[in-house]
């Protein structure tokens, strides 16, 4: 049986670690991109997993992650990484102790940043999922959808990967447009598309295969050329499992920066009743 020391000694060893940085190199797979040829922004998330698992062990700490849960990332896009390239990720241990490791990410392509990172892990107790009340809260109406959890969506673990629940947010963000009448060919049509910018994820209870969950997301800040949505996923008993906010860019076809179109904004702040259809 392990004892409360292991965890201390480690701390101390992670702690010694914190000044120093390490560089991994890894390529982006065919399977990790979109239907643009770009990285999926979910799976920066599972680079970051790849680069702390090589990291860790380059810096003789193999095991620090062993019985730990991711608990929060923030993600920052920069610029698109395509299939096949090289990303080289300089990871940094920010902190650590019997309770929690903190690391950053910066993710490069040719010496370009395209992108950063932070998580934190929490070793042992039950994780809670928390953000922040908005800023400035632009009052959006609560979409609802739902998802049930298939096996290909969790770990060796058996929770639902981290990457797998940003790409459910990412959906209801299309569920909630179709909803208000702004399908992807009407959006084409309107010469717009929403860039992922950046994510800050909290997780909190486990998502397991079979689970009912139910998503609410609601625009909670509308600026000229961006914008953030508030996602909550809970599972059928009532228990929180992640919360997000998901800030996007407005650009047009071209990839030039620019506003939204105000009808569809005003459709998604006013909620699935907009749309005349039943909710």
């Amino acid at each position: 049986m392990a004892t409360s020391v292991a965890p201390r000694t480690m701390g101390r060893r992670m702690d010694a670690l914190a000044a120093r940085r390490i560089v991994v190199r890894l390529r982006a797979r065919w399977d990790d991109c979109d239907m643009y040829g770009h990285v999926n922004n979910a799976m920066y998330l599972a680079l970051a997993r790849a680069a702390t698992d090589e990291g860790l062990a380059a810096l003789g700490a193999r095991d620090a992650l062993a019985g730990a849960r991711l608990a929060e990332a923030e993600l920052a896009y920069r610029e698109p990484v395509r299939a096949c390239e090289v990303v080289d990720v300089r990871l940094q241990v920010r902190s650590s102790d019997a309770a929690a490791i903190a690391l950053e990410y910066d993710f490069e392509v040719g010496g370009r940043r395209c992108a950063a990172a932070a998580a934190r892990w929490m070793r042992g107790g039950p994780l809670v999922a928390w953000l922040e009340a908005p800023q400035r809260d632009a009052g959006g109406v609560p979409f609802v959808s739902e998802h049930r959890v298939r096996s290909y969506e969790v770990g060796p673990d058996s929770e639902a990967k981290p990457t797998a629940i940003l790409q459910w947010l990412e959906h209801a963000v299309f569920l909630a447009a179709e909803r208000v009448g702004w399908t992807r060919e009407r959006m084409r049509g309107a010469s717009f598309v929403t860039l992922q910018v950046g994510h800050h994820l909290s997780l909190g209870a486990a998502a397991r295969a079979g689970d009912e969950l139910r998503i609410e997301s609601r625009l909670i800040d509308v600026r000229r050329v961006s914008g953030i949505w508030r996602h909550e996923v809970r599972r059928r008993d009532g228990e929180l499992v992640a919360l997000d906010d998901s800030r996007g860019a407005f650009l047009d076809l071209e990839g030039n920066v620019q506003p939204a179109p105000q009808e569809m904004m005003r459709a998604l702040l006013a909620g699935p009743g907009a749309s005349g259809k039943p909710v």
